[in-house]
């Protein structure tokens, strides 16, 4: 019997602190020996995520005293940030709008921290979008901006902020700057990503017009760019400053689209504009020497940041010509994202300078200037000023200073350190520990601090110890850390306690992350490869009208095309949109492409590929095997965003030996349990916003159980492009390229397209797009290629000089996704012929129309052809099915393999030819 693993955090949780400094005990390299860890956290992360949401609602309820600006604002965001459905959204927006219109400069210096006000109204209106370029945030923004650069006592320091005038500068304040400048920033950036993905989309458009393209394949992929500008302006939503909730839900049409846009983004301008104007009216020209402006230098470059938004706004005025308005526009808010980012210059040295010195003063003997606060503050404000990727020295720096917090914090889940933020009327302000705990998980995940979850227990304890429950297990909110008599909960303390709860949320998602990842293949993404919408795909033959009707012993021949499921599997992940996928089974012979989908999608959601192989499976070897299994998928279940790729997995959902005659192999008593693992995977896929693809060649030999509904959302074939999508693909590429090489659009040559669309039957996706074929920004001479054969630009005709991929050869394995299989690539095989015949035929030569001709051919099967092909596919199928049941059995519908042969394969390989078992 092997010898039991047991978790290393068993092994050493009964030892004391210096015990285990002392044993220096380290963890194995194991999967399994984390898995204890693993989901210990996993069921803090679930407590915690109902908490938030139970404290979310009823935040909902509570209503904080109108008072002071900064709770109410900060009330009102939190409540838009993590709102649940639409109508909560639009409720907090409009409430929001209210909100900003009597906000003035002179009212933002009557609350008792104008700066940690100013700071809250800029974030309030930003979360909303369209709010970020309104009055209210230019005044904020002025505030802001105007605080980080002026020197006073009795600090006299450029790049910190004071909550008010009576106060000192802290990094707590200036963390509340630097986020609300972040904010600023990144919503600025996000405008910019959309006007240039705009751009891209209109001249996307303009090359749909090129010649040769059928109109049926015009109109699909209409469909697909439609189904991906959905989601790309749900995601804008909120996160641009345009107010684009208008077009959000909307069946637009995609050719006036760039007017529609034009309109909304004028107005957004002139609005800017006019509010940058009335800011700078209401602000003196230069500061008096009285306590109202204690400083020339703040104003000033506030003063002069304003101007610069004001140059920006009317030189983008002026780009409202031209077809490129869009790419020149998006340019202007790019470089008004990096002035406000170069703003932060001043904080990023301060924030620097106080992570030192609070370092040096822990490690000193006397530690009584050791400030914990101030660095739970410092450290993650310094980590948004570096941007997303630190470097190795600077995340040292951060890591240094998250062990030094995490070490202090104790375990009731407080930190010693209570530096007062503010002093005002001789009253103190100090942070309160919901808040401050919300720090530290943002300085453990920005630092990448592995998470332990003792801490992590005594960080979730203070929330619960805090918690005002009402009945039947709901909660009304959070006591004020030193309100003993407990008789009413507080608005404040809620509010820090959601956010702090979101906070520690992320922490445990990227942590947990962080710990499975490390055991499988991992690939990041980067800016390099395709995308989901520069993709090749090779199915929408059967997404045409006609194809979709096509049935036959309930077998539906045509679906939708794998660019609408592809886009469903990206709306999954980032829940934009409500008709979703989150499973995939991608099936077919090899070289069609499959696992290039797979890296697009996590490409463009921006998510790892997490790639899992059997080999995953038998680490631990045969007598663990499935142990091993229980743990990669109890793993796999917690993580969150990531992308899966199961591949080469056949062997692990091989179709099971019901006669018992058969040998079983490494994998054999893995399969069974399988159901269970794949059904909880599906599960948490929902929960967890993740999604995962099986990837085959051999669908016909899995077990049918481990692949229906409940395990994966569809099974999708994956065959060699089908003519309607090569010949549309085809024509763009070639405009593309006679666009920009300035060839003669006359010399086009239809004929020719057909004939290379005829010689490329059975060419698979990867060598459609090879270099010199049809790839997009393809740097050789093309001249003599396919592309150039088109616009007539060859010399010599021009010869395919590849080999062909699988040839379809009949049913593969059993089952009815083998038939169905048989059925749709058969019909994608007579297409093919059908097309590969026709110029040489007499009803070509006689045609008098040959372009109508050549698109009725495109739009084959029609109903007559296509209930003729497939009867005769269909016959085929059903003799070998009867040939493979006269050497097996017939069991549940589907056919079970025969006795093995010796030297032999089984019935379902022998069934798929010399292709069955072919790489990918």
């Amino acid at each position: 019997m092997p010898k039991p693993v047991v978790p290393w955090s068993s092994a050493i949780g009964a030892m004391s602190d210096a015990q285990r400094r002392e044993s220096r005990v380290e963890p194995p390299h194991d999967l399994e020996a984390h898995m204890d860890d693993l989901r210990a956290l996993d069921k803090i992360r679930k407590a915690s995520a109902e908490m938030r949401n139970k404290g979310r609602k009823a935040l909902t309820v509570l209503e904080p005293a109108a008072k002071q600006r900064y709770e109410v604002w900060k009330c009102a965001r939190v409540r838009l940030q993590y709102a649940r459905n639409r109508k909560e959204v639009e409720v907090s927006v409009a409430n929001i709008e209210d909100r900003v219109k009597d906000v003035s400069i002179e009212e933002l210096k009557e609350e008792y921290a104008p700066v940690l006000a100013a700071a809250e109204g800029m974030r309030m209106c930003i979360a909303t979008g369209h709010l970020a370029t309104s009055g209210a945030t230019m005044r904020s923004w002025y505030w802001v901006v105007r605080e980080i650069f002026t020197a006073a006592e009795p600090d006299w320091c450029i790049g910190g902020a004071r909550g008010g005038d009576d106060g000192w500068v802290t990094a707590y304040s200036t963390c509340q700057c630097v986020r609300a400048l972040c904010d600023l920033a990144k919503v600025l950036e996000q405008t910019a990503d959309l006007l240039e993905y705009l751009d891209r989309t209109n001249a996307y458009l303009g090359t749909l017009a090129y010649p040769g393209i059928p109109e049926a394949w015009r109109e699909l992929d209409k469909a697909r760019l439609l189904r991906e500008l959905e989601t790309e302006l749900s995601l804008a939503e909120h996160n641009v400053v345009f107010n684009i909730t208008p077009l959000i839900g909307r069946r637009f049409n995609l050719d006036t689209l760039t007017q529609e846009f034009h309109g909304i983004v004028k107005s957004s301008l002139e609005a800017l504009a006019e509010n940058l104007k009335i800011v700078a009216e209401e602000l003196p020209t230069h500061a008096p020497n009285e306590g109202d402006w204690p400083s020339q230098t703040g104003h000033a470059f506030a003063l002069n940041a304003i101007g610069r938004g004001r140059a920006l706004t009317q030189d983008a005025h002026k780009k409202f010509v031209g077809p490129d308005w869009m790419k020149e526009v998006a340019k202007l808010f790019r470089d008004a994202a990096e002035g406000v980012r170069h703003s932060m210059g001043a904080s990023k040295r301060y924030l620097s300078s106080v992570i030192d010195t609070q370092l040096a003063a822990a490690n000193h003997t006397d530690t009584r200037t050791w400030e914990p606060g101030e660095v739970a503050y410092a450290a993650p404000a310094y980590a948004l000023t570096l941007g997303k990727k630190p470097e190795s020295s600077e995340l040292e720096r951060l890591k240094l200073a998250a062990g030094l917090i995490c070490s202090d914090l104790s375990a009731d889940g407080t930190l010693t350190g209570l530096i007062p933020f503010h002093e005002h009327k001789e009253c103190m302000y100090t942070v309160h520990t919901e808040e401050q705990l919300g720090a530290v998980a943002e300085l453990i995940r920005v630092a990448h601090v592995p998470i332990d979850r003792q801490r992590v227990s005594h960080m979730f304890h203070y929330f619960k110890r805090q918690c005002a429950y009402g009945e039947e297990e709901s909660i009304r909110g959070w006591y004020k850390e030193f309100d003993h008599r407990r008789a009413k909960e507080d608005v404040n303390a809620t509010v820090d306690a959601v956010e702090s709860l979101a906070s520690l949320n992320r922490m445990l998602d990227e942590g947990i992350n962080d710990m499975i990842l490390d055991h499988f293949t991992v690939r990041h993404p980067t800016s390099k490869g395709l995308k989901l919408g520069q993709l090749f795909y090779p199915d929408y033959g059967f997404a045409q009208q006609g194809v979709c009707e096509l049935e036959r012993d309930e077998h539906d021949i045509g679906r939708e095309s794998l660019a609408m499921t592809m886009q469903k599997m990206r709306a999954h992940v980032t829940r934009a949109g409500s008709d979703v996928r989150s499973s995939l089974v991608l099936h077919g012979p090899g070289g069609t492409g499959k696992t290039m989908l797979i890296e697009a999608l996590a490409r463009t959601c921006d998510l790892p590929l997490v790639e899992v192989t059997p080999s995953d499976l038998a680490k631990s070897g045969e007598a663990n095997v499935e142990g091993r299994a229980r743990a990669v998928f109890d793993a796999l279940a917690m993580l969150s965003r990531v992308v899966i790729l199961f591949d080469e997995f056949d062997p692990i959902l091989k179709r099971r030996d019901e006669s018992g005659e058969k040998e079983t192999n490494f994998y054999t008593f893995v399969t069974p349990g399988m159901l269970p693992k794949l059904k909880g995977l599906q599960e948490s896929a929902v929960e967890r916003r993740f999604v995962y693809a099986l990837i085959t060649n051999l669908v016909g030999t899995l077990d049918l159980p481990a692949i229906r509904k409940g395990r994966f959302d569809e099974v999708v074939g994956v065959y060699p492009p089908d003519p309607l999508s090569r010949a549309g693909y085809f024509a763009r590429i070639a405009g593309m390229f006679a666009d920009s090489h300035q060839w003669d659009k006359a010399k086009f040559t239809p004929e020719c397209l057909m004939e290379v669309v005829a010689r490329t039957s059975s060419i698979g996706m990867t060598a459609a797009t090879a270099a010199g074929m049809f790839r997009a920004n393809d740097p050789g001479d093309l001249k003599e290629r396919p592309i150039g054969y088109i616009y007539g630009l060859a010399k010599v005709p021009w010869k395919p000089d590849f080999l062909p991929e699988d040839e379809f050869r009949g049913i593969r394995g059993v089952g009815r996704f083998a038939e169905l299989e048989c059925l749709q690539w058969g019909m994608l095989t007579e297409w093919d012929e059908q097309i590969a015949n026709f110029p040489t035929s007499e009803a070509w030569r006689k045609a008098a129309d040959r372009n109508t001709l050549w698109g009725q051919l495109l739009h084959w099967p029609a109903e007559a052809q296509g209930g003729d092909a497939i009867d005769r596919i269909y016959s085929k199928m059903e003799a070998e099915l009867k040939k493979a049941k006269g050497a097996g059995e017939v069991r549940g519908g589907d056919v079970a393999p025969p006795k093995q042969p010796e030297g032999g394969e089984n019935a379902a390989n022998a069934a798929a030819g010399p292709e069955g078992k072919s790489g990918k």
